[in-house]
């Protein structure tokens, strides 16, 4: 019998426990049907990160079932099982951190071609072809100019009162001044 099916949409897999509702669910489902098994598609798709792996297997654990893949990988109890879900954890981890690096060097490529990486930046404008970027000359002299002014030593911070009237006011009224 399934007790139910649950998916964390748009969430990524290092996202804690406590942030992921349908995780949540799903464990609190086992429990209270006292299911004994949490069955995931894949074990990489529970988690893409080692330490975040063993704490959904101990929350599972907690809830009286074991975590195991649909695929069939490492779901044993042995030593061998125990070393083969160590691994396809660790390998999970370790194509995070490929594909983060890719990323971050795609992006890094783009800012050299002064191509847009997401939203357009403030003192700059994007060409025609809608890939690359242009200085805008009137954004571009606001920025200078405060740049000159953090230079001369003026704060960036909005010139407001430290107390709004309304406080000095309760204050005064309540016979502390």
């Amino acid at each position: 019998m399934v007790a139910g099916w649950y998916v964390d949409r748009a969430v990524c897999r290092v996202t804690p426990i406590a942030e992921r509702a349908a995780l949540l669910a799903a464990l609190a489902a086992v429990e209270a049907h006292r299911a004994g098994v949490l069955v995931v598609a894949r074990r990489d798709r529970i988690a893409r990160d080692v330490v975040l792996a063993s704490e959904v297997e101990r929350a599972a654990a907690r809830a009286g079932a074991r975590l195991v893949s649909a695929t069939g990988e490492g779901n044993g109890d042995s030593p061998a099982d125990a070393f083969l879900r160590t691994v396809i954890d660790g390998a999970a981890q370790y194509e995070r951190g490929l594909v983060r690096a890719r990323t971050r060097a795609a992006l890094a490529a783009k800012r050299a071609r002064r191509e847009r990486v997401g939203a357009v930046p403030y003192g700059f404008a994007l060409k025609r072809d809608g890939v690359h970027l242009v200085a805008a000359r009137a954004e571009q002299a606001t920025i200078a100019r405060a740049r000159e002014l953090r230079a001369a030593g003026l704060s960036s911070a909005p010139s407001r009162p430290l107390w709004p009237p309304r406080d000095v006011s309760a204050v005064e009224d309540a016979g502390f001044c």
